[in-house]
């Protein structure tokens, strides 16, 4: 949990340095974190037992309550200002000191603030929270028996563990004694000055140390073993003394483990052999009397195949192997290395050959594994179960005669180690090798070997699978296409067959519309013109003018209903003439007929350019018809007593031929000019009297205009006014004809 305890020195002064600079800020900053319904720790009382602050959760230890505890100091670390106090079955570890420096057994006040800790809440004291207030017994040491090691409630706790002595070493700031303990291997760190006495005789030796137990921790914070803070030598007392190495009785690598009647009580053995194979971390094995053992040194030992060496260690078996940890060894005579055993099978290998031995096993390779940093040999069981493997580096692997390929035939020479395979539930074996030299290549792959066999065979069916699901797909797809084209010639037809329904009714409809508007609107228009040929023999001058209009005005109404109601259906679009017109009399006429309209609102007719004959192309009865519409909508948005003025004009080169009429009404806003020819929009100006507006006139002016290769333009300010131009081809010839 804590290893940093024991962090180079300059480290600790960097921290301390940190520590003091922030003083004060860094607790107060802490305590007055608030969390969202729940009060402020500042504002709590301060906890004064060790057992409260234990309760805390994580996150809650992290928002920094006050504390005010009181206990013994357990333990300090020299190097560094951190100790661990205890009160009672609780304690906890105070991780910079604020204030005086205990020694171990001082009774001690602690302020500061919680911190969520590594594993476990501990303590941040204030800059002068530390106070040594009289000594006190150190508690009497729990038993590992009476601890929840499960949940990690002994952290920090001063205890007492009795084991075998594996191991000691030195290092910068602490010894560090390894013991076997029935809870595992577990670490005894005393300071290097407390602990100078300590030695490797210590090795085999039954003993019982006292200290204060700290979690080892994984990367994901969860407990891996224990270690134990020792004060001093003494905190170790020798149950039974290590007996000498020279009295060990020797054991061959057969022998052990097995029953013997006289045998070290602490499990330490020794023994000697040939090394067969070294690894690359240090270990080795070895081999003698016909066995094996794998041999794990205190330190990497510098040994090479056929070294005799004489191994002192702690032995292990498992179902496979003979192991020799935390062992001295040394080094005799350079020799040969043994003899291999061969091994008929794979699968012989598998089941009769113990691991750790030498062996030399004949194969086909049937797969090759490359790595960054090793290469993969394979060969399959013959009951096809399980594999075994040889391992090489990078660098052995380029050494191997590039004649060895899948289905070459080899010797393997190496000492096998069991794996547990993921896929078959049991132990395949692994090949360890010494080098390149250790792989012999007995026969090259034939060019057809099983795995091309197979591989052309995997190809031509994935080629004959592809080509009959693409014939597949282009079959699908026509039909695909084949059914979509039919549904829409259906659905069009359907269509057209429904339309061509609707028309029919429509042109019933329509034809006995046409004969009934035939007959009722001409009956009308007879008895109309009669009175007004009757007018128009009346004495008086102006009665004959109103009788003139009148037939005039039937006459024209006359030629729409033969244009419009009596022309067969099937001739489209009703005939516009193209000819050859005197704009000037058209504009006249048009004035004269709009006369009685003005005058009776009040206003006057001004003609301007109308006395000599602008000719223009069009039809005449049309032309009437945009010029009658412009002088009634002029007449229409203007006021009384204004006038409306008809303009003829033609342009320099005689290709344009025009007719404006001006009025001096409300003018034309830009918003209702985008909209201006628009059909059934009606704008913002209104009649000056009251008149009606459909918003159609204008729209049916300028489509009459352009069915004649004009148009109708719009000039207008507003406030002041607007002038409708019809701009109609002039003497540059008639215009293309309407369609």
């Amino acid at each position: 949990m804590r290893l940093w305890l024991f962090a180079p020195l300059p480290v600790w002064i960097l921290v301390l340095v940190l520590g003091v600079s922030l003083g004060g800020s860094g607790p107060a900053v802490a305590q007055d974190r608030n969390v969202a319904g729940r009060p402020a720790p500042s504002s709590l009382p301060p906890l004064t037992e060790i057992k409260d602050v234990l309760r805390l959760p994580p996150d809650e230890a992290a928002r920094g309550y006050r504390v005010a505890l009181r206990g013994v100091v357990t333990f300090v670390q020299v190097s560094t200002l951190d100790f661990f106090m205890q009160s009672g079955e609780h304690a906890v570890w105070v991780s910079s000191l604020g204030g005086a420096r205990p020694a171990r057994g001082d009774l001690v006040e602690v302020r500061g603030v919680t911190n969520a800790g590594v594993f476990a809440p501990d303590i941040h004291p204030d800059a002068d929270g530390v106070t040594v207030v009289g000594q006190d017994s150190l508690p009497l040491p729990a038993a590992p028996e009476e601890l929840a090691f499960a949940n990690g409630e002994h952290d920090c706790r001063f205890i007492a563990l009795s084991g075998v002595v594996r191991l000691v070493t030195r290092e910068s700031l602490h010894v560090q004694v390894t013991m076997a303990t029935s809870f595992g291997r577990v670490a005894v760190l005393i300071p290097t000055e407390s602990g100078a006495s300590l030695t490797n005789d210590l090795v085999g030796a039954r003993v019982s140390a006292r200290g204060v137990c700290a979690m080892r921790l994984n990367e994901r914070g969860q407990m891996t073993g224990m270690r134990l803070y020792s004060q001093e030598a003494a905190d170790l007392q020798v149950i039974a003394p290590a007996r000498p190495v020279a009295t060990l009785p020797w054991v061959s690598p057969a022998r052990l483990l097995t029953y013997r009647a006289v045998a070290d009580p602490s499990g330490r053995t020794r023994t000697k052999g040939v090394v067969t194979l070294r690894r690359g971390d240090g270990s080795f094995f070895i081999a003698g009397d016909g066995a094996a053992a794998f041999v794990r040194p205190t330190v990497p030992a510098e040994v090479n195949a056929g070294d005799e060496v004489e191994v002192i260690g702690f032995a292990r078996a498992d179902d496979e192997m003979t192991s020799i940890e935390d062992a001295i060894l040394t080094r005799g005579p350079s020799g040969p290395r043994p003899f291999a055993r061969t091994v008929p099978t794979a699968t012989a290998l598998a089941s009769s050959v113990a691991g750790g031995e030498l062996v030399r096993i004949e194969t086909e390779v049937f797969r090759i594994t490359q790595r960054e940093r090793e290469t993969i040999l394979s060969a399959r069981m013959e009951d096809g179960q399980g594999i075994v493997e040889l391992r090489l580096t990078a660098d052995e692997a380029q050494k191997l005669s590039p004649d060895i390929e899948v289905g070459s035939r080899v010797a393997f020479t190496g000492v096998k180690w069991p794996v547990v395979s993921a896929m078959l539930g049991d132990k395949w074996p692994l090949l360890l090798v010494d080098s390149a030299r250790d792989v012999e290549l007995l026969a090259g792959a034939p060019w057809l070997n099983r795995n091309r066999a197979l591989l052309m065979v995997v190809v031509v069916a994935l080629a004959g699978m592809g080509v009959a699901l693409a014939s597949r797909w282009r079959l699908a797809q026509k039909e695909r296409v084949q059914a979509q084209l039919e549904a829409a010639v259906a659905e069009r037809t359907a269509d057209l067959e429904a339309a061509s329904r609707r028309l029919g009714a429509f042109d019933a409809i329509r034809s006995r519309f046409v004969a009934l508007a035939n007959h009722e609107l001409r009956s009308p228009l007879m008895v109309l013109r009669m009175r007004g040929e009757l007018l128009g023999r009346d004495s008086s001058p102006t009665t004959r003018v109103h009788g003139t209009d009148i037939v005039r005005c039937a006459d024209q109404i006359t030629g729409i209903i033969d244009e419009f109601l009596e022309k067969p259906l099937d001739q489209g679009q009703p005939r516009i003439a193209t000819d050859r017109v005197n704009l000037s009399d058209l504009a006249r006429a048009a004035a004269a007929r709009a006369e009685p309209m003005l005058r009776a609102k009040g206003q006057r007719m001004v003609l301007d350019g109308t006395v000599r004959g602008v000719p223009a192309w069009g039809d005449a009865r049309l032309i009437g018809a945009v010029l009658d519409n412009l002088l009634s909508n002029a007449s229409k948005f203007s006021a009384s007593g204004t006038e409306v003025r008809v303009s003829v004009r033609q342009n320099e080169d005689e290709s344009i031929s025009s007719v404006s009429v001006i009025d001096h009404g409300p003018g034309i806003s830009d918003a209702d000019r985008a909209k201006l020819f628009r059909r059934g929009v009606i704008l913002s100006a209104r009649p000056t009297a009251g008149e009606s507006s459909e918003g159609n006139g204008l729209a049916l002016a300028h489509e009459l205009a352009v069915a004649m290769a004009g148009r109708v333009i719009c000039e207008s300010t507003l406030g002041a006014g607007a002038e409708f131009r019809m701009e109609l081809p002039g003497d540059a010839g008639p215009p293309k004809p309407w369609s």
